[in-house]
């Protein structure tokens, strides 16, 4: 089952901004009484409390205040898109937005980058504004060579229990309403790698999110061992001895709160 991304909530004051997002424009708020610029849509300024508010267009054109670019541990909705960039884009009407940087290689995203807006369809009633460097010569793409490759592409499929290479996920194996992750590297005694890190997060919030699921069994395949810890691709010896700390304190932790989080095991 494709699991939905999340779509806005759109309340009556928010309303236009939406609608003028199908529409291809970017609207911004300005309060008749201070002149202030605003985002988020708001019922009132935040600068002097005014109602009188009115939409104004954007030119959509700004540069990268800051960005983090995103490479794993994320929501098993948003895996697919992995890596991506999410930025803080300065307008040139003076507001700041979070948004996301498209169309260009991660490592090309600078801090002061000259942006511009795009929109991408993600509901029949609206659509989000993100960005694109304002250099063609940094797009990976324009928008007719994606529609282009769309319509011949084999996209990847998405992370999920009928790929997963080093675990089992298993729905009513001995009952109805119980799950069981099984840790799949027998020949490695269930070491945990890099990849079976990020399907274990992947399977645990995915069964967090499972309504009709309420015990999780978390097991190993083989007899001799049920874990033995880390592989020694990430903990290769005491001269690395950083590299072994860096990966408990992110990935190691991230699945940790992944299963912990989970609350059924």
């Amino acid at each position: 089952m494709e699991m939905q991304k999340p779509a806005p909530v759109i309340q009556p004051w928010t309303k236009e901004f939406w609608k003028a997002t199908k529409q291809g424009k970017l609207l911004i708020q300005h309060c008749d009484d201070c002149n202030a610029n605003i985002f988020f849509p708001k019922k009132v300024c935040p600068e002097c409390w005014s109602g009188r508010l009115n939409w104004m267009e954007s030119s959509g054109k700004g540069h990268v205040y800051t960005f983090t670019t995103m490479l794993d541990m994320v929501e098993p909705k948003f895996m697919g898109d992995l890596p991506y960039v999410i930025a803080m884009v300065d307008l040139t009407e003076g507001i700041r937005m979070t948004t996301r940087i498209i169309n260009c290689k991660p490592d090309d995203v600078a801090i002061g980058m000259k942006v511009e807006v795009v929109f991408e369809d993600i509901s029949p009633d609206c659509a989000l504004p993100v960005f694109q460097p304002a250099d063609p010569s940094l797009r990976l793409s324009s928008p007719e060579d994606d529609n282009e490759t769309s319509a011949t592409a084999t996209p990847e499929p998405a992370m999920g229990p009928d790929n997963y290479q080093t675990i089992l996920y298993e729905i009513g194996k001995t009952c109805d309403g119980e799950c069981t992750i099984t840790l799949n590297r027998p020949d490695k005694y269930n070491a945990i790698n890099r990849q079976m890190a990020v399907e274990l997060i992947d399977a645990f919030r995915r069964v967090r999110n499972e309504a009709s699921i309420g015990v999780v069994v978390l097991a190993g395949a083989g007899e001799k061992a049920f874990c033995t810890g880390g592989d020694l691709e990430i903990f290769p010896s005491l001269a690395e001895h950083q590299n072994s700390l860096n990966w408990l304190s992110h990935e190691g932790l991230d699945v940790q709160r992944a299963i912990t989080s989970c609350e059924k095991v």
